[in-house]
């Protein structure tokens, strides 16, 4: 915890307009509140992470694909952070992170009826075999 708490007070002098509030998880919420949980694994580099999305100005996204970009995108930035403040940066945990969204969009846009993986349009999945449409699920931060 003293590791979050020093690179917590960096983060609030390097940016002052940011808003750190302790929560249940991570989350960035626009424009300039971050929600972080001292109680996980690796929060530092979570921190970062959230942080990487404020950085980004990353505020909405219009696909299920633009998020994994999104997060993907985040990570990036974290890294970058992570060689700044000097936090040891851990690929593997970055990646299971990762999957969680790459499982959860293969898991969606797979059809109900052919199982092969459709595309989206809007808020719904289309298949291009039988024309089956559905909806998009939650996303892995929303469940």
């Amino acid at each position: 915890m003293s590791n979050l708490n020093t690179l917590l007070k960096q983060l609030k002098a390097d940016h002052p307009k940011l808003l750190f509030k302790k929560s249940e998880r991570f989350t960035f919420q626009p424009p300039n509140t971050i929600l972080y949980c001292a109680k996980t694994e690796r929060p530092d580099l979570q921190l970062l992470h959230e942080l990487g999305h404020y950085l980004n100005h990353d505020t909405d996204y219009t696909s299920d694909i633009a998020l994994l970009r999104i997060e993907s995108n985040a990570w990036a930035t974290a890294k970058k952070l992570a060689i700044k403040y000097h936090i040891g940066w851990d690929e593997d945990f970055i990646q299971v992170k990762l999957d969680s969204y790459r499982d959860w969009l293969h898991s969606a846009s797979l059809c109900p009826i052919c199982q092969i993986n459709g595309y989206q349009s809007g808020q719904n999945y289309h298949c291009p075999l039988c024309g089956k449409f559905w909806p998009r699920n939650a996303t892995p931060d929303q469940v």
